[in-house]
């Protein structure tokens, strides 16, 4: 059976430092809402249904990396592990910042469409009232898919974007978009359903 990977990455900047985009108040805790805590959450939920499918057409292997901001380290350890594992994975599903759906233009843009094997067998279509976007910008190899796109593999990583409270002290809790987060859920839920790897 084949083995999907499904991520995110649970580190932010702490107290800010150098990447902080928050000027003055760089010894100020940035929660990181949207980066990542937005995607760990999402990842935790499809978790947690995932696990409830009587019928699995491929094994899920679920894993949150730190390390991120400082340079990918974690997800770059974890391709490591799976090689000397042998462990095969046949498509990374990667979730950075997927807090801030549009409540209107309900898109998420998806990186790494070119990594894809056969991409006639990927479904890029509107789900569950969001559309599913390959990104012109692709910018996978700064995702924590990057590790594995560059080993030969699938990799997608999917976000609502960047905005104005990124990196900064303001990415809060109260930023979120948790109705639209419940639709990208529903929405990769039924995009998964649909793999044909």
């Amino acid at each position: 059976m084949k083995t999907i990977l499904i991520s995110a990455h649970y580190d932010h900047l702490g107290l800010g430092g150098l990447k902080s985009l928050s000027y003055g108040k760089r010894n100020q805790v940035h929660n990181g809402a949207d980066d990542n805590a937005s995607g760990v959450a999402l990842t935790l939920s499809l978790c947690k249904e995932l696990s409830t499918w009587k019928s699995k057409q491929y094994n899920y292997l679920f894993v949150w990396y730190s390390a991120h901001e400082i340079g990918l380290y974690g997800s770059s350890a974890f391709k490591q592990y799976c090689e000397s594992m042998k462990t095969s994975i046949a498509l990374v599903l990667n979730f950075d910042m997927v807090g801030r759906l549009d409540h209107k233009v309900k898109i998420m843009s998806v990186y790494g469409f070119e990594t894809l094997k056969g991409k006639d067998n990927y479904i890029y279509k509107q789900n569950s009232g969001i559309t599913i976007r390959a990104n012109e910008n692709d910018m996978i190899y700064q995702t924590d898919g990057g590790a594995f796109a560059s080993a030969g593999i699938s990799a997608l990583s999917f976000t609502t974007g960047v905005h104005e409270d990124y990196h900064k002290v303001s990415d809060d809790a109260n930023t979120l978009n948790y109705e639209g987060m419940v639709e990208i859920q529903d929405s990769m839920e039924d995009f998964i359903k649909q793999l044909n790897l």
